[in-house]
């Protein structure tokens, strides 16, 4: 049974010359079974007059979560999560175990169908010994009765409890793994006040995103099939656009086409997203009545959802290409030059 959910619950929200914070948070009675939301701001004074609180200088979620810049993180982190799911040496053993547990049932019923024509015939030795067990001899009675019980005891017994045990493995959900990606991006802008004082802030913000979920093969085959890329349409139609991985490289196109099947025979468990960001913020007036020094503050808060946050097409976070993606570029430019052909 789920114990309910209560919330959100608001603390702090205090604003003094010099701190401000305020947390939201859920709460559940014990036990409690499952991650829950929550989110903190926070800020602090560093320097300057006390004409503006800490508060005001305190970028909220939303304006956050509306930035291109939390969308690169997001993409940033989305991708490495499914990059690891796909590559956890985990799952590749389960689909191993799998294989082999399927392999071992065919195996041992083989063994049982030779074991049974060998005795249909009369062939007790060629039996004995496809049970790997020693050549019965006639002895006495209660000798054979021993002998009987060993055949069964390290002949048959062992194959079936093979068989027995690879089903009860193939009616079992292949063991969770636990997958974990990170993400950041940083943006630097400045907002102006037109009013009489001319007022300016310059933000200075790193944003990072982080995603959690345990995840576990439900269907191997379907998810094979999916590995393969061959469940989503528009996904293999894009990639057989010429030049299209190009415009991946900038834009996460093929990322943004394939949310809709990433997950394809698998099954999830608490996903969560949580999104921090910190950095300064400085106020300064150009033209204030009289002398006003600037001001500036240390900010940030940290909020966590549940469920995956799926990133929105948009521009992949931006870094240096590497040298082979040089190289590449070369090589298709060289094959588009018409001189050349």
């Amino acid at each position: 049974m789920v114990l309910p959910i209560t919330g959100p619950y608001t603390s702090g929200g205090y604003d003094t010359i010099d701190k401000y914070r305020r947390q939201q948070r859920y709460a559940q009675k014990r036990p409690i079974d499952r991650p829950l939301p929550y989110s903190t701001l926070y800020g602090r004074r560093l320097f300057g007059p006390s004409s503006s609180r800490p508060s005001s200088s305190v970028p909220s979620l939303a304006s956050i979560l509306g930035m291109s810049e939390y969308n690169q993180a997001s993409i940033a982190c989305y991708e490495k999560l499914k990059d690891q799911i796909s590559s956890r040496a985990s799952m590749g053993e389960n689909l191993v175990d799998f294989s082999m547990s399927v392999k071992t049932i065919e195996k041992r019923l083989l063994q049982l169908v030779r074991f049974t024509r060998a005795i249909k015939h009369g062939d007790f030795v060629s039996a004995g010994r496809i049970l790997r067990t020693p050549d019965p001899k006639v002895r006495h009675p209660v000798k054979q009765s021993a002998n009987n019980w060993l055949e069964y005891h390290l002949g048959i017994e062992p194959v079936v409890k093979d068989i027995y045990e690879a089903t009860q493995f193939l009616q079992k959900p292949i063991k969770n793994v636990f997958c974990r990606a990170r993400g950041r991006s940083t943006r630097k802008w400045k907002s102006a006040d037109p009013g009489p004082y001319q007022s300016q802030t310059f933000w200075d913000y790193e944003i990072r995103v982080q995603m959690m979920v345990e995840v576990a093969i439900s269907n191997p085959n379907l998810y094979l099939a999916n590995a393969m890329g061959i469940l989503n349409p528009a996904q293999v139609l894009w990639q057989t656009i010429p030049l299209s991985f190009v415009i991946d490289w900038f834009v996460n196109v093929e990322s943004f086409i394939g949310q809709a099947t990433d997950f394809w025979g698998l099954t999830t468990k608490n996903p969560l997203t949580t999104v921090s960001w910190k950095g300064t913020t400085m106020e300064t007036w150009d033209n204030p009545p009289s002398y006003i020094p600037p001001s500036k503050f240390e900010c940030g808060g940290q909020s966590r959802s549940l469920g995956l946050t799926l990133p929105s097409l948009g521009l992949r976070p931006f870094k240096l290409p590497s040298w082979q993606r040089g190289f590449t570029a070369c090589a298709l430019l060289v094959n588009g030059l018409k001189s050349l052909r």
